[in-house]
């Protein structure tokens, strides 16, 4: 998750190749992996991973250091890729990013393992009660593991906000838990008439 070394911003200013190479090497994974959560289209996504560093590199000379690079990625990342999907009047950036992240958890299951299968399936059903916005934030914050900073860079919106909504959606989902456990009990209770 986080850069394994310390990336001198002066060497990226001047055009330095190999902390170019470290840059990119240290993030295009997560940066994929947050774009396929937007766009399931993995063509779609490396190409605007390529255009974000291009664009990168082209402005280099006149880029500020960043606090925050990888925050920084991501959310040029996001850009990106939904003015892509505003764009395509097909697609609904919500049906998207709601299978995207239904994808993501779906990557936990195994074949191998039923246990993970059904917390899997459980957590799924939790998230369904969720608006994309919730989803994407409870994606940012527990899978990606990002702090509420790095949130607020990459989305776009206030830190208040970001706290308002991931506790409505904790609550949301503790709730669901609450009403599973209850139905999971009665139907153990009727088997057992």
């Amino acid at each position: 998750m986080f850069m394994k070394k310390n990336i001198d911003w002066r060497k990226i200013k001047s055009g330095d190749e190999q902390e170019w190479s470290l840059l990119f090497s240290e993030h295009v994974d997560f940066l994929y992996s947050y774009g396929m959560k937007i766009n399931r289209d993995s063509c779609v996504v490396k190409d605007v991973i390529q255009e974000v560093f291009i664009s990168l590199y082209e402005k280099r000379n006149s880029l500020d250091d960043l606090m925050n690079v990888r925050a920084y990625l991501c959310r040029a990342v996001r850009y990106k890729l939904l003015d892509q999907l505003k764009k395509a009047p097909h697609l609904s950036i919500e049906e998207i990013s709601e299978e995207e992240f239904l994808l993501a958890v779906k990557q936990v299951q195994s074949s191998d393992n039923i246990e993970i299968a059904k917390k899997s399936s459980f957590v799924q059903k939790m998230l369904d009660k969720l608006s994309p916005r919730q989803r994407e934030i409870i994606y940012l914050r527990y899978f990606r593991d990002m702090d509420i900073e790095e949130i607020v860079t990459t989305i776009g919106i206030n830190k208040q906000s970001i706290y308002n909504l991931l506790s409505s959606a904790l609550k949301i989902m503790r709730k669901h838990k609450i009403e599973e456990a209850v139905s999971l009990f009665v139907l153990f209770i009727i088997d057992r008439l």
